[in-house]
């Protein structure tokens, strides 16, 4: 089977490539972060509504353990690999202009992707940044409460060797 006799989209594509570079079956978290694809139902649609009935994946749902449900797992059957890997190959020569559309969707999803981490990441950066101002203040509070202490303490020392010059 070629990857012209498949009408699948950018989101497919790449779920097929991700499939293909791996060497087993994989769970939709591990095409998630393989993939500019950006969510599981996205994933699970695409395979259940497309890759599955074209027969290029088949999905097992592993048995439970006691409550929790495991995830999927979705594998390339021998059409999947051949269609993927004539996709790789068309992917070689120049695109068409038919192809520039959906390679533009896909870009901007990655891009997309990418600024939503970059904004998370900056989020963690700033909040870090608090905690650390914070732990400054605190470490300088303690240090002036420690040198007060020792103040304290020396004053106490000397007051206490005093008394004692005097009273003996």
């Amino acid at each position: 089977m070629e990857s012209d006799d498949v009408d699948l989209d950018w989101r497919s594509i790449e779920i097929l490539q991700a499939l293909n570079e791996a060497d087993d079956a994989l769970e939709t978290s591990a095409i998630r972060d393989a993939t500019a694809v950006e969510d599981n139902r996205r994933i699970l649609y695409r395979v259940s509504e497309y890759l599955e009935p074209d027969g290029l994946v088949t999905t097992t749902q592993p048995d439970r353990n006691g409550t929790t449900i495991p995830p999927k797992r979705i594998a390339l059957t021998e059409a999947g690999s051949e269609v993927a890997q004539s996709i790789v190959n068309s992917r070689g020569n120049a695109s068409n202009l038919e192809d520039l559309p959906s390679l533009v969707d896909q870009l901007q999803a990655t891009v997309e992707m990418h600024s939503e981490k970059i904004t998370a990441l900056e989020e963690q950066v700033s909040h870090i940044d608090e905690q650390l101002t914070d732990r400054r203040e605190t470490d300088a509070a303690v240090s002036t409460a420690l040198t007060d202490l020792d103040e304290r303490l020396a004053t106490l020392e000397d007051e206490e060797e005093e008394e004692e010059e005097n009273g003996n």
